[in-house]
């Protein structure tokens, strides 16, 4: 299963991401401003895009249609 957590790199979703990395369960893909807090989970086969919601239509779409769960998270 995908899981696409949108505002992955804020407190709540970094550690959701961190717990579902560590997991190894699912593929895991992850969105935010910044990946500041997620250092620990960038190494693990996350796969994060830096960007913002808004300017980035066409992306957030794209990872939409992929997942098979989304989580949102965007404060």
């Amino acid at each position: 299963m995908q899981i696409l957590v949108l505002g992955a790199g804020g407190f709540i979703g970094s550690h959701l991401v961190e717990y579902l990395v560590d997991r190894a369960e699912h593929q895991i893909v992850g969105l935010d401003l910044t990946r500041e807090k997620l250092s620990g989970s960038l190494n693990h086969g996350f796969q994060f895009h830096e960007a913002y919601v808004r300017a980035m239509a066409e992306l957030v779409e794209s990872l939409f249609r992929k997942a098979d769960l989304c989580v949102g998270l965007i404060a």
